[in-house]
C-alpha cells in the first residue's frame, strides 16, 4: 500500500509506545487516527530496544555513537529529514534503516535484528508530502490525523 499525504493536511502525528500491552485496534480506538501502523524498534534476537536514535514526546529513548538520518517532527505538518545529532530539537524523531537522502542512496549495514522476515514500512517526505509504503506489518506506530 502506498499513501501520499500533503503535509499541510496533517493535524497531528505521533509515535505511541504501548509496551506490547495494547493491540493496534485498541490504540486506534483510543487515539482515533486516520492512519495507523504498528511494530517495534527492538532487536528480534534479544528483545532489547535497538540502539538507534529514537525520540518520543520530547524524550530521547535511544541514541547511537553512529550518525543516522531520521524523520523528525513536532506536529506532523513540519515533518522533515534531519541528522541524529539534531534530534533533541524535535518532539518526535525516528530512524530504522535509512536508504535514501535527497534522492541518493545512503550507506546501511543491517544488524542481526534486521534479518528477520516480516512486513516492512518505508516512510519519507519531500517538500510538500509525506510518503508511506507498507508491505504488511510495519515497524513503528506513527499516527497522522489528516484535516
Amino acid at each position: 500500500m502506498y499513501l501520499k499525504i500533503p503535509k499541510n493536511t496533517i493535524e497531528r502525528m505521533e509515535i505511541v509506545q504501548t509496551g506490547c500491552k495494547l493491540s493496534l485496534s485498541q490504540v486506534v480506538s483510543k487515539y482515533k487516527p486516520d492512519i495507523a501502523f504498528n511494530g517495534g524498534l527492538y532487536d528480534m534476537d534479544t528483545g532489547e530496544l535497538c540502539p538507534i536514535p529514537l525520540r518520543v514526546n520530547g524524550k530521547t529513548l535511544a541514541t547511537s555513537k553512529d550518525g543516522y538520518w531520521m524523520m523528525a517532527w513536532n506536529t506532523g505538518s513540519d515533518l522533515c529529514m534531519i541528522h541524529s545529532k539534531d534530534m533533541a530539537k524535535w518532539k518526535y524523531a525516528i530512524t530504522c534503516a535509512p536508504f535514501l537522502k535527497d534522492g541518493a542512496n545512503t550507506y546501511f549495514n543491517p544488524d542481526g535484528g534486521m534479518y528477520w522476515v516480516r512486513g516492512r514500512t518505508a516512510f519519507g517526505d519531500d517538500k510538500t508530502n509525506a510518503h508511506i509504503f507498507v508491505t504488511a506489518t510495519a515497524l513503528t506506530m506513527i499516527f497522522p490525523t489528516i484535516g
